[in-house]
């Protein structure tokens, strides 16, 4: 198995890239894609947070829920700090730049991809098996992760060489996750917990201050809003290790 990392890396970069090429390509067709995308993400990276990534933080480290109360003030101040806001995506713009907002998903949702490869190196060894069940649920999670961040960059007013940019870095992510971890911390225990309640803080702040807000003040109606955010409940709900 010491060759599985080199399969997974690229393997799971192409699926995480491609799935926020697609998503941005959706959601550059019309609005209502780019609502649906933004319920989305938003109900998924929640869902994803209160009922995968907490409880398995809890179960790694003590005083992981503190880590993700720390996860969220820090993505909160970081936005303070670029003077970041909300403007809805379909109002008159204000005329200040949004690429912060668009920085605060990346740099969360790398955390997350980051984790993924530390989990999927830790579980490679473990145990065969469980490594094998950690990979499928990684890359499933990252069809859903590439689709939020694809359909935010596009929201926030981001050109297709810039979305395409942004979705590169958070990519190449979990690849090195699991190189780094595999090849140059064989036999040093890991504990991913404390980041794991990190990245949970990030996803909670994301989906509370930006998808969800964003989906509700441009859905067409009531009902487009909680079809799609119930979709992405759904969705982390079902997938492999929820």
């Amino acid at each position: 198995m010491k060759y599985f990392p080199l399969l997974f890396a690229p393997l799971s970069f192409a699926v995480a890239y491609g799935g926020g090429i697609v998503a941005a390509r959706f959601a550059r067709e019309g609005r209502s894609w780019l609502n649906f995308g933004l319920g989305f993400g938003g109900g998924f990276l929640l869902a994803v947070a209160l009922v995968d990534i907490i409880p398995e933080a809890a179960e790694q480290a003590k005083g992981a829920h503190i880590a993700v109360a720390v996860g969220f003030a820090i993505f909160f101040l970081i936005e303070q700090l670029f003077d970041a806001h909300f403007c809805p995506a379909g109002e008159v713009r204000c005329g200040k730049d949004h690429s912060s907002t668009g920085f605060l998903a990346v740099v969360g949702m790398g955390l997350h991809g980051l984790i993924d490869g530390i989990a999927v190196a830790s579980a490679l060894l473990t145990d065969v098996r469980l490594a094998m069940l950690v990979s499928v649920a990684v890359l499933v999670h990252k069809v859903p992760d590439g689709f939020c961040l694809g359909t935010l960059l596009c929201a926030k007013g981001y050109t297709d060489r810039s979305t395409r940019r942004q979705l590169l870095i958070f990519s190449l992510t979990t690849p090195i996750g699991i190189l780094v971890s595999y090849y140059a911390l064989v036999g040093t225990a890991l504990n991913p917990g404390v980041a794991l309640g990190l990245s949970a803080g990030s996803f909670v702040y994301i989906a509370t201050s930006h998808l969800l807000p964003e989906a509700r003040l441009g859905a067409a109606g009531t009902g487009q809003l909680v079809l799609s955010v119930l979709a992405g409940i759904v969705a982390a709900v079902m997938l492999p290790g929820a």
